[in-house]
């Protein structure tokens, strides 16, 4: 509206020119003249580029001031441009932020770091709150600190959060759907309950999900004890509709999930399009402790594959050669596999050459078709 005032003052006033050359000059050509190169410098002084590669969107201002008007891609025109009005470029791609990495505390006292990632871009209806935020910049550091506060809190409650470091980095989905709940509150239907959002999200799934010791000593191991809340506290609508919203939730993260996200943060001025926890994972000495863990398991595991197939090959020793026993079979393996510093064919062992050359034998195919060494 301002704009096309301006604009019809400004021509109204090169028409008042023109008609003032003209009364002074008496000749209307130069009248004519001075109105069309006035026109012609005010047009093209007007004429403002929205940038379309990347996408820009231009917030229109006025003396200075931003306004609510916003400018899409292209040649646009704004009178008198760079003396009243102006325009702020902003890029509306989307933008892929790293969140990056802060060690987490858990209740055991174990250090823990998440791997985060938001994909999010400017909303161009409120650009405005946008810019309010700080832009790109300041938006990606009110973005960190609501993430990182969220899952400090999570990881240290004793109501809601994983008892140990053990759970937390097995507590994905549940610490994605904290987050998804404290940023996009505004647009998902309230949880209307005190018990914490991660409890009932283990508990409407399909299958299912186990609670933690924290959540068995006060919801049951089988969560009858918060059945028996719902059947005393709350009717059977009321279950559905709390069921209903925690479904709207879980949505909303598998939404996000697959980056097709289109929800708003008006506050920030921007739309969530993906959110991403890649990983949660022990950090400084407890990732230490992890891997030596993981380490003696795989040996253990290692170890015991080892003793089956020693075993299952003492079997096919004693029931294929009569007479041998197994005490034999386990030396006679054992010295093959060089694990004892004898020859095979020393007569300690006290069998025929028959019989060592069937055990060498029977070895030897035993090990080609899967066993080994």
């Amino acid at each position: 509206m301002r704009r096309s005032l301006i604009t019809l003052v400004v021509f109204t006033s090169i028409i008042l020119i023109g008609v003032i050359v003209n009364s002074l000059t008496g000749v209307i050509w130069f009248a004519l003249a001075a109105i069309i190169a006035l026109s012609a410098l005010f047009i093209y002084h007007g004429l403002v580029n929205i940038p379309s590669n990347p996408p820009h969107c231009g917030v229109v201002t006025f003396f200075g001031k931003r306004t609510d008007e916003v400018l899409d891609e292209g040649i646009r025109f704004l009178p008198l441009n760079k003396i009243i009005f102006d325009v702020i470029p902003i890029n509306v791609t989307r933008i892929n932020f790293d969140v990056p990495k802060d060690t987490f505390i858990t209740l055991d006292n174990a250090s823990i770091q998440v791997d985060m990632s938001i994909i999010f871009s400017p909303d161009t209806k409120n650009l405005k709150s946008f810019l309010n935020s700080g832009g790109e910049k300041g938006v990606k550091s009110i973005l960190k600190d609501i993430a990182s506060e969220r899952i400090r809190t999570w990881i240290r409650s004793n109501n809601e959060g994983p008892q140990d470091w053990e759970e937390a980095v097995s507590a994905n989905g549940e610490a994605k759907a904290i987050l998804a709940k404290t940023l996009l509150g505004e647009n998902i239907s309230e949880i209307n309950s005190l018990i914490p959002t991660a409890t009932l999200i283990k508990y409407f799934s399909n299958p299912k999900i186990e609670p933690n010791k924290i959540e068995e000593a006060k919801w049951g191991k089988s969560w009858e004890k918060l059945e028996k809340k719902f059947r005393e506290e709350l009717n059977p609508e009321e279950v559905l509709a709390l069921s209903e919203s925690v479904k709207e939730l879980r949505e909303v993260v598998e939404e996000l999930s697959q980056g097709k996200g289109n929800h708003s943060i008006s506050s920030l001025g921007i739309i969530i399009h993906r959110l991403n926890l890649s990983e949660i994972s022990p950090a400084g000495n407890t990732k230490e402790a992890a891997d030596e863990q993981a380490k003696e398991e795989l040996q253990k595991r290692g170890e015991q594959l080892e003793l089956n197939h020693i075993k299952d090959m003492v079997d096919m020793l004693t029931k294929n050669i009569e007479g041998l026993t197994s005490e034999q079979a386990l030396e006679l393996i054992q010295t093959e596999r060089g694990k004892i510093s004898k020859n095979i064919d020393e007569k300690k062992i006290n069998l025929s050459s028959e019989t060592v050359n069937s055990v060498k034998m029977l070895l030897n195919i035993f090990g080609n078709s899967g066993g080994g060494k």
